[in-house]
């Protein structure tokens, strides 16, 4: 069976040959520093992985110039099942040379490998006692699309999980989103509460042009139009605007916010802008900008964060990333810049991480990163299907930028329909067996 995700997807490395595919980096130290305004060391990230490449150890010490030892901090340890499927992740903190838990996440799969069940454990150090925080379940279609969620929240009041939040998803007969609807739990009767609904209408290439919010209106006992979202594409299906609309009290169409994408021939996004819509100026006015530079290889580069100036009317620099791989892709290094002084025109915090890779020697048989993965269209919008064309079995899991794992499945040879329909916007990593891809979603 074709495994099934939906999401919106950069890819983090070549798709085609790799000039060294015999072997793969992965991360196995991560040093951190600032400058100060020499280089100083702060501390290092340690990663540990089992026989099979698994993270099983991340672990996060300091340490300065003065003293050559590192001492520990904190770190997460990860526990798989025989299938190499994450079962339980544990947060420790370091105190008087011993590691103290204090949380825990446990994740449940049926026997198709989907997660249906992930619930977070705090310890509470007043009771002395394991506590469970928070409760998710999910359920499936046949296609391996989220279908129902279930999110639960620990109640002071009754010392028990409750329920917080139901959301279904509905898709036509091609797999598209057509309805997301959210309820919340009433204590009172305890029965879930009418919520909103947020109805997607497509174009005829496949791309969402319009996203309603409907929210239930207990006067009436009918839904009712609140908001709407239209979003505009290019020819390669690029997403180039977005905006959003409520509806006053005379019934009539206002504007909100929008955002503005800037692409480049490579279809790589390389600027974002966001403009909200003040009643007083009647127009659009500039917020943030997001832009983005890339090498031939698609990795950005750098990306740069400016927010708009009303004083005046220009971009001030907010912060700074900027990234260094090597001819394998492999991230050599990243500077975190933040505090521009217009004074100096630079930044004036600078904060770096550098890492140090070991090389994983593939199997005998013909390497993964030889062959053609393709993953098209890319990039993509909320609410689409992307197609994976893979050249071999592999087990894939998708993981956010935190590294919290959210999704596992197998692609099968051949092309592969993923479909993701309740990821936030933001960044994650799909990896394969052999290579890890940047997703993003917006």
């Amino acid at each position: 069976m074709k495994c099934k995700l939906f999401l919106t997807l950069l890819s983090f490395s070549v798709f085609g040959s790799v000039s060294h595919a015999q072997q793969i980096c992965r991360n196995d130290t991560a040093f951190h520093f600032r400058y100060n305004p020499a280089k100083e060391i702060t501390g290092r990230t340690i990663y540990t992985y089992d026989l099979n490449g698994n993270l099983i150890e991340k672990k996060t010490q300091s340490g300065n110039i003065t003293t050559p030892l590192f001492h520990n901090n904190y770190r997460y340890l990860y526990t798989y099942n025989s299938n190499n499927y994450l079962i339980k992740k544990e947060y420790q903190r370091h105190n008087s040379n011993n590691w103290i838990s204090d949380e825990l996440i446990h994740y449940s799969y049926d026997s198709n490998f989907n997660e249906i069940e992930v619930e977070m454990i705090k310890w509470n150090n007043s009771l002395k006692i394991w506590q469970s925080i928070s409760r998710n379940f999910f359920e499936y279609d046949v296609n391996k699309k989220v279908i129902k969620e279930i999110n639960q929240k620990w109640s002071s009041k009754t010392n028990s999980l409750q329920n917080e939040k139901l959301t279904t998803y509905t898709f036509d007969s091609s797999d598209r989103l057509l309805v997301k609807s959210v309820q919340y739990w009433n204590t009172q009767l305890n029965d879930w509460n009418v919520g909103y609904r947020e109805v997607n209408s497509f174009d005829a290439r496949n791309n969402i042009y319009q996203q309603l919010h409907i929210g239930w209106n207990s006067n009436t006992n009918s839904w009712k139009t609140s908001s709407r979202i239209d979003f505009i594409y290019d020819d390669n299906n690029n997403k180039i605007e977005q905006t959003r609309q409520y509806l006053d009290f005379s019934n009539s169409w206002v504007n909100s916010d929008k955002y503005k994408f800037g692409y480049d021939h490579n279809n790589n996004m390389v600027d974002s802008i966001y403009q909200s819509w003040p009643p007083s100026l009647n127009s659009w006015r500039n917020s943030v900008r997001f832009t983005y530079l890339y090498d031939a290889n698609k990795n950005v580069l750098e990306e740069l964060y400016q927010t708009w100036s009303i004083y005046s009317n220009s971009w001030d620099n907010y912060k700074r990333t900027t990234s260094v791989f090597d001819a394998d892709n492999f991230k050599l290094s990243i500077d975190y810049s933040s505090d521009w002084s217009t004074n100096s025109s630079a930044f004036t915090s600078v904060r770096r991480t550098e890492f140090m890779c070991n090389a994983s020697h593939l199997s005998n048989t013909e390497s993964f990163a030889d062959k053609n993965l393709l993953i098209y269209p890319n990039p993509l919008t909320l609410g689409n299907d992307i197609q994976v064309n893979s050249p071999m079995n592999t087990n894939f899991v998708i993981y956010n930028a935190v590294g919290e794992t959210m999704l596992k499945g197998f692609l099968d040879i051949g092309e592969n329909i993923l479909p993701l329909n309740n990821f936030n916007n933001g960044i994650y990593f799909l990896k394969t067996e052999i290579q890890t891809f940047k997703i993003i979603v917006h």
